[in-house]
């Protein structure tokens, strides 16, 4: 008899695994020896992400996320958690357009049948349009929800924020605290209790991000507020919760941060704060709500007021040191890289996906603690002015500037007025602190002399102190030589697809050094970094067909480095495919800067190009006029077009980049194409 454990619940999970058992036994494989490998470490340890996947931690709630979209899925995972749901099972499923439409009355069905509260979102609808949104829009995608009389809610096609309510007289009502989700509260369902929200972005402030305990009267007195007391509370009353702008992320003694935005008021939400424990709540208004509130006239302002004041504090401790990166590319990776190169060294605070504006940046300061060494900062702009106001939040005592190009130079109004707006990392830096440049970039070069601090060059530049030599990339990575600034030299097997990834591996190895990381940590680091983050150069499928999801954003920089290396990792006789939608911002250098990519594609000889959307067909045109005929550039309309194209013309062994700005939503094809052509 084997006895392992499986951590995925479930019998069928369990049965998954005994198939395996069985195929290995009939294959040749000893039972002992497979016994051994189950046992060890106290059992199966592997696990397949998204399939009945735990993504909580050991208290409170515990959540699953599984990725099956057939009925029959549906109803194994619901059977599989009820036994081990003492309180309510909930659950949450989304519009998937495209795909599910013949199958949610079904999954509809089952969900009110084994589920207490159902959820169903319109988040991800593919290539279907969001106007119809919600359960009673269209019988043919949602099961109608039977109290429900209206057929369509009144919102513009975006998602939609409407919930279906099980009430006396059996019509929806709306629910502000909803955000950006439909929400749907089946009457067939177990429990008649308010139904559950979703949360609508990766917080800044997870887990483990607690402010550091302030009274009211600091609090109010550090953004310049007035301070108005509620219920028991007094001026002496400490706070020490999260501090968050979404109502959806509070937890018991957090500040909710009344944002007013540009579709709604961060105030509607400030009585779903307060139900869900908010101590206290940011204000540019008086609210007629039961906990303390400090009165600003601008809660952004007062935000960024507020983080200053703690990181003020922890630094005074002494041990706190600060590094920040910004660039036109570059920045989340090399915030990546740096967190993982830092993490090693002591607890580390860094923003969670690209927290870097005006809110975010000090949403990530806050979470600093007594505890924390290292504060790793990413700053963005869209305008002169917007990372000098950053740097007053928070000087850093490495300032680190990747690129500058003409990514979001439309905003700016020209790639000088870039120019000036990245330099603010650095023109205020001291003596003591420390300019991180880029030495390959003649701009970013130019910065230094426009700074006190002492300045680390990084780059392939022979007079960079940090540089790389010996650059081969594939698909299973990069390698390269590390040149250090005590003249060391360190072979480096960098796992993050793409030669361009290599300069921002330089800034993070150059910002750790200037904070006094050894090089042997700094390649140790770099080694374990598995990818970059989802949808920039992530590898999917590999069944026959290799798909390389980058689009997430686009520039013409990073556009060009996602073709060349696309150019170079592909194998001997292996076609090369790219899939290429907008770059957006680029204000009047748009067709200029879309023209040099089409030349680009054709200078790589990539193999076929399928151009996507009407805002990018420059590029396809440019690519016919440079010799890409005979249906070697395709254009299409959109990418529900392009994914047609794409099932016709794809074949085994081919090697496909999926690139686009985010507005374009390619990001989504190339998950689709990943799941077709997944293993």
């Amino acid at each position: 008899m084997l006895v392992s454990r499986v951590p995925v619940p479930g019998w069928f999970m369990a049965a998954n695994a005994g198939l395996a058992i069985v195929m290995l036994v009939e294959s040749g494989y000893d039972l002992d020896a497979v016994a051994h490998v189950l046992d060890r470490d106290g059992g199966i340890q592997a696990y397949i992400p998204g399939r009945a996947e735990r993504v909580s931690g050991e208290t409170g709630p515990l959540f699953f996320v599984d990725y099956g979209h057939t009925p029959d899925a549906f109803e194994q995972t619901l059977q599989a958690l009820r036994p081990f749901t003492p309180g309510k099972l909930v659950m949450v499923f989304g519009a998937d357009g495209d795909r599910d439409t013949t199958k949610r009355a079904e999954m509809g069905a089952i969900a009110a049948r084994l589920a207490d509260v159902v959820v169903i979102t319109d988040y991800h609808p593919r290539y279907e349009d969001r106007r119809p949104s919600g359960p009673a829009s269209s019988r043919a995608r949602w099961p109608r929800c039977p109290t429900a009389r209206s057929t369509r809610c009144p919102t513009p096609p975006r998602r939609s924020a409407r919930r279906c309510r099980w009430s006396a007289r059996g019509t929806p009502s709306s629910s502000p605290d909803l955000g950006t989700r439909t929400t749907t509260r089946w009457p067939g369902a177990r429990s008649r209790s308010p139904p559950v929200t979703t949360r609508a972005r990766p917080s800044a402030t997870q887990a483990g991000a607690d402010m550091i305990a302030l009274t009211l009267a600091e609090i109010a007195e550090a953004v310049d507020g007035r301070l108005l007391l509620r219920g028991d509370a007094t001026a002496q009353t400490v706070v020490d919760g999260v501090v968050d702008t979404d109502s959806r992320l509070i937890a018991r003694g957090g500040i909710f941060v009344a944002k007013p935005g540009e579709e709604t008021d961060g105030h509607l939400f400030a009585p779903a704060a307060v139900e869900a424990g908010a101590a206290l709540l940011l204000v540019e208004r008086e609210l007629d709500l039961p906990v303390p509130q400090v009165l600003v006239p601008g809660v952004v302002d007062a935000l960024g007021r507020l983080a200053h004041e703690v990181v003020a504090r922890v630094r005074a401790l002494g041990d706190l040191r600060m590094v920040a990166v910004t660039g036109s590319n570059g920045k989340t990776t090399t915030k990546n890289l740096l967190h993982a190169i830092l993490s090693t060294q002591g607890e580390t605070v860094s923003p969670v996906a690209s927290f870097n504006n005006e809110v975010g940046a000090p949403l990530t300061m806050l979470k600093v603690t007594r505890t924390t060494r290292f504060l790793v900062a990413e700053m963005g702009a869209s305008g002169l002015g917007e990372i000098t106001r950053l740097i007053r939040m928070a000087k850093p005592d490495v300032g680190i500037v990747l690129t500058v190009g003409l990514a979001h130079a439309g905003g700016f109004g020209g790639i000088e007025r870039t120019l000036v707006t990245k330099t603010e990392m650095v023109k205020d830096l001291l003596p003591e602190d420390t300019a991180v440049l880029n030495a390959d970039d003649p701009r970013v070069s130019s910065m230094s002399d426009k700074t006190e601090a002492p300045v680390l060059w990084f780059g392939r530049d022979a007079r960079a102190a940090v540089r790389a030599t010996d650059i081969v990339a594939s698909a299973a990575g990069t390698t390269f030589t590390l040149h250090l600034p005590d003249g060391s030299e360190r072979p480096v097997s960098f796992r993050v697809l793409g030669e361009h990834h290599v300069t921002n591996a330089l800034a993070a190895a150059a910002g750790a050094w200037a904070l006094g990381v050894g090089g042997d940590a700094i390649v140790s680091a770099l080694q374990t970094v598995q990818r970059a983050e989802r949808w920039r150069m992530e590898v999917l499928g590999g069944n026959g067909v290799t798909i390389i999801n980058d689009a997430y954003n686009a520039s013409p920089d990073s556009m060009a480095a996602a073709l060349r290396t696309l150019a170079q990792i592909r194998g001997p006789e292996q076609r090369t495919v790219a899939v290429l939608g907008e770059m957006s911002e680029l204000g009047e250098f748009s067709e200029e800067e879309h023209d040099r990519v089409g030349l680009l594609a054709v200078r790589l000889n990539i193999g076929q190009l399928v151009v996507v959307g009407r805002p990018a067909r420059r590029l396809h045109l440019e690519a016919i006029a440079q010799g890409s005929w005979d249906g070697e550039s395709i254009f299409a309309e959109d990418a529900a077009e392009a994914r047609e194209i794409l099932d016709r013309i794809l074949r085994d062994g081919d090697l496909v980049l999926v690139k686009s700005s985010n507005s374009a939503g390619l990001r989504f094809l190339g998950d689709e194409l990943g799941e077709k052509y997944a293993w």
